[in-house]
Parts: structure tokens; C-alpha cells; sequence
């Protein structure tokens, strides 16, 4: 067993770190030509992102005199990858691609890769916690050391060779979780359907621009009412007003559907009073919305909240995806179409969406299951020194 030493990426006697600038579509060629040549990277460090005339992190790149060193790339936003750039080798990085320079020749860029994919679980990087340049500075590295305190770069290749299977493998759990979550699942039945608009079958309205804590806490407006936002934690819930502060339009208590629309949870559902499918008014019910947030009120009696979520929700996030940056509106929704079992005298047959809506459940609940144990492999870290 070697030794071990413990090196921070902020530690610039082996290293250099920072990350790319914001790169204009116009500069961009989808193929190189003969003026743009220098591969680009963005989040997804592992795939060109397409090929720019010079890079932005050297002035006199073309020398390829300043790529002297080897590179690890990360990326900043979505999934957190890495990427190993030789050096002489001239690219470029957007805003979402982190840069580590390798500033010791003792000191193996694929040895960090290495270790930086085995602490990906325990960094809990995702689009909330991101892999900012602050986060990522932060982290310590082991790399092995003789007996005189020496990186010894022959255990750090020995290590890389020894683990390479080992990573592929998680590479191929990776894949396959990824398509498991991305299945879509279809149900073949003997029910007859009919396809909607949403706007067909709910009624669907945004939340109101004034109501934010700012004008809550600046009108000494806290109160008992929930005021729903883009927010998905705590329920959902902005912060609570009065009752007398909301205006009469604005005032909710049906048995609905709220989706968030805009933000990095854009499309996401969530059903509010469940308890009330016969719309009663009472204030145990109220609540209203800011404008980050549309309601989805249904126009008929039988329909199957459940049933709608499982069936809208994926369709939901790629809208939000497609449409600007992360953000979905009522124009983008109420002409999704949707199919809703019925029953032979053509009525929705709510019966039918509840057993559609079970058996999604378990698939969901069998789906959960299995990526969890192929999360649990994952995240072992198994590194031979």
C-alpha cells in the first residue's frame, strides 16, 4: 500500500483552475473549417460542442505553446463528466466547463480524473449544489507518494490501469440507470380513448405578479394563506399571506393541479387539495399563487388527478427544456394534447385513468428500486493503490 498524500485543487503549486468563457453561437461552427479548427467544450465535457477560431482561454493559443500541460475538464452544469486533455492540444471551454491544469509532470491527468469520478457521490453535485469553480476548488485530492514524500506517478498509471474496467463498468450502470429513468411507459388496454387539449379539460390560469415575500413582509401581509411559487421544496409554499391581502380573483380552493413555470424545476406537477374533490370553500383549502406558478383546474368531475401528472409530467419538462431558458406557459400548454380513457357512452371513465394511474405507480415504484441498487454499486469506491 502506498503512501498518501492529500492535495487541495486550490493548491497552485500543482495546479491551475478556472473555468471557460461565455461563447456567442455565431462563433461557432457545428464542423471545423479553415479558420475555425479549436474543438469547444461545454457541460458535456466529453463531447465537442463544436469548433471556434481560436481559444478563449489563451491569447496566442495558435502557438500551442501555452497548452504545454495536460487538462481535466469538468462539467459545471447538468451532468457532472469528466475529460482529459493531452497537451499540445488547443481547445476551448464555454461558462459551464470547468478547467484543472496539471502543473506537475508527477501527477497523472487520468490519476485525477480517476478520483474526482470516485468522489462524484460524496461531492453531491447536481443543478441545485453545482459544481461551481468555488465548490470544486475546495476539493482535496490522495495521490499516492514514495518514501521521500515524491508523487509517484508509476503508482498513479499502475492505479489508472488496474480501475479502467472497474469504470467502464460503472460507466455502463450509469448508462443504464439513465435509460431506465428515460423509459416511457405505454399500457395497452381494451378501454376506448379520446384526445384532449388541456385547455379542453382544466381551466388554466397564472399566479399574479404581486404576490412575492417582498410585498408580503414590506405590508405586514404574513398570514395562514400558502402562496405557491416555482419553489418545489417546503410543499411549495413562497411564504404565507392574509386572507384580506389577496384579491378575490386570485383566491383558490378547488381540487387542482399547480405546475411551476420557470426555473430549474420548470414543468414540475403537484396536486393541492386532494382532500377536496367536491370543491368545497373553506379556508382550511385557500391558497394563491405568484406568477411563477399556473394552475390547472379541472372542468369535469371525473378526472383523475394522479392519472394526469403520469401522464403529462415527462411532456411537461420537455416543453420547458424546448422553450426559452427553462420556462413554460400557458400558450406553450393548453394545446397539448393529451388521451383519457372513456367509457362507451363517451364519458371520461375515471374508473379506467385510476388503474392506468396504479400500474404506473408500480412501474415507477419497481423503476426507483432497481436504480437505486445500481446507485448503491456506483457509489462504491474502489480504487486499488
Amino acid at each position: 500500500m502506498s503512501k498518501i498524500k492529500s492535495v487541495a485543487l486550490s493548491d497552485e503549486r500543482y495546479f491551475e483552475i478556472g473555468i471557460g468563457k461565455r461563447v456567442l453561437k455565431k462563433n461557432v461552427m457545428d464542423d471545423p473549417t479553415d479558420t475555425c479548427t479549436i474543438p469547444l467544450y461545454s457541460s458535456n465535457t466529453t463531447k465537442i460542442f463544436g469548433y471556434v477560431s481560436n481559444s478563449n482561454l489563451y491569447a496566442d493559443c495558435i502557438s500551442h505553446k501555452k497548452f504545454e500541460y495536460d487538462h481535466v475538464l469538468w462539467g459545471i452544469d447538468g451532468d457532472l463528466k469528466f475529460n482529459v486533455i493531452k497537451r499540445k492540444k488547443p481547445f476551448a471551454t464555454t461558462d459551464h466547463c470547468g478547467v484543472i491544469k496539471i502543473l506537475s509532470k508527477d501527477i497523472s491527468a487520468e490519476y485525477v480524473r480517476l478520483v474526482l469520478e470516485a468522489k462524484t457521490f460524496k461531492l453531491g453535485f447536481d443543478r441545485t449544489n453545482r459544481a461551481s469553480l468555488n465548490n470544486v476548488r475546495d476539493v482535496k485530492l490522495e495521490i499516492p507518494v514514495d518514501d521521500i514524500d515524491k508523487f509517484d506517478l508509476m503508482v498513479q498509471k499502475n492505479t489508472v490501469k488496474q480501475y479502467e474496467p472497474i469504470r467502464d463498468f460503472k460507466k455502463n450502470i450509469v448508462d443504464i440507470k439513465k435509460e431506465i429513468q428515460n423509459k416511457k411507459i405505454k399500457f395497452i388496454s381494451d378501454y376506448e380513448y379520446t384526445t384532449k387539449y388541456l385547455s379542453d379539460i382544466f381551466d388554466i390560469k397564472k399566479g399574479n405578479t404581486k404576490y412575492t415575500k417582498k410585498y408580503v413582509l414590506t405590508n405586514n401581509y404574513l398570514g395562514d394563506v400558502p402562496i405557491y411559487s416555482s419553489n418545489t421544496k417546503n410543499g411549495g409554499i413562497l411564504t404565507k399571506i392574509r386572507k384580506d391581502a389577496i384579491e378575490e380573483d386570485d383566491l383558490y380552493h378547488q381540487h387542482c393541479l399547480t405546475m411551476t413555470s420557470d426555473g430549474v424545476n420548470a414543468g414540475t406537477l403537484c396536486i393541492r387539495n386532494d382532500d377536496n374533490i367536491k370543491n368545497i370553500k373553506d379556508e382550511q383549502y385557500y391558497f394563491t399563487m405568484s406568477s411563477h406558478c399556473i394552475i390547472l383546474i379541472p372542468l369535469h368531475d371525473k378526472l383523475y388527478l394522479p392519472f394526469f401528472i403520469h401522464k403529462l409530467q415527462t411532456l411537461l419538462y420537455t416543453t420547458a427544456i424546448g422553450y426559452g431558458n427553462n420556462r413554460v406557459g400557458i400558450n406553450q400548454i393548453k394545446k397539448l394534447s393529451i388521451t383519457i380513457p372513456i367509457t362507451k357512452k363517451s364519458d371520461y371513465d375515471l374508473d379506467a385513468q385510476k388503474e392506468i394511474s396504479s400500474k404506473y405507480d408500480d412501474v415507477e415504484s419497481l423503476k426507483i428500486s432497481f436504480c437505486d441498487i445500481l446507485e448503491s454499486i456506483c457509489k462504491k469506491n474502489i480504487i486499488v493503490m
